[in-house]
């Protein structure tokens, strides 16, 4: 799995709705609990190995294991930072703080 510690896009504020960022939130807070599965898995894998080959693997996949939660982390902050970026969130501030937050370029007080 490669991976750049760069992202290749620019976010975009409210693009999302509450739901949508609640269902990400929700989904990778689930996979990080998980996590521990596949390391248990991989723990009697490791004291099964017969084979140069298998040890190889398992070490191979624990690597992997440490990029996958590295990842859910990344997408968990993200989701935290959209939190205050739906759609709802624009909907809600008047118009002056929606033109005050567009020509500062960042996200103005609400009122």
């Amino acid at each position: 799995m490669e991976r750049s510690d760069e992202p290749t896009w620019q976010p975009r504020p409210y693009l999302l709705d509450d739901a949508t960022v609640e269902r990400l939130h929700r989904t990778y807070s689930e996979t990080e609990a998980d996590l521990w599965l596949y390391d248990s898995q991989l723990d009697r894998w490791a004291r099964q190995a017969r084979t140069i080959d298998q040890h190889r693997e398992v070490a191979r996949l624990r690597a992997q294991m440490i990029c996958l939660r590295d990842v859910v982390g990344q997408i968990l902050a993200l989701g935290s930072r959209l939190k205050t970026q739906t759609i709802e969130t624009l909907l809600a501030k008047s118009d002056l703080d929606v033109a005050v937050e567009h020509l500062l370029g960042g996200e103005a007080t609400g009122r």
